[in-house]
């Protein structure tokens, strides 16, 4: 019975504006991503690194642009998330969802996916 009111309550933080924020922030998340597995494959490739190093040096090298992104959409958010102004109330639930979403897959960029990598990479082998 819990959760039917559990669902009833997330039903009021979900609206069409939210889910809009989650369409742009699967679009950063992956592009991220794409960025960061182009950095490894080319470092592989082109310098013949092993793939352990190339990872490593792959993601010091979008360690920066990939975590000033990140920051900037957060803090430009902020204002946003917190309901101020003129129809603040109704963009609310995108800059919360972007912002939680941003935290969560910077952290997927950053470090599930080199690791996944790494480990398809070693059972290749």
């Amino acid at each position: 019975m819990y959760k039917f009111f559990l669902c009833l309550h997330l039903l009021d933080y979900f609206s069409i504006v939210s889910f809009i924020g989650i369409i742009m922030l699967m679009g950063v998340i992956v592009n991220n991503a794409i960025i960061m597995l182009d950095e490894i494959k080319r470092l592989h490739l082109e310098e013949g690194e092993s793939h352990f190093v190339s990872v490593i040096k792959g993601c010091t090298h979008r360690l920066r642009p990939i975590l000033m992104t990140t920051l900037t959409t957060i803090l430009a958010l902020i204002p946003l998330s917190l309901g101020l102004g003129d129809g603040g109330k109704l963009m609310q639930p995108m800059a919360i969802v972007v912002i939680g979403g941003l935290l969560m897959g910077t952290f997927v960029t950053l470090i599930l996916i080199p690791t996944i990598y790494c480990s398809i990479k070693k059972v290749n082998k």
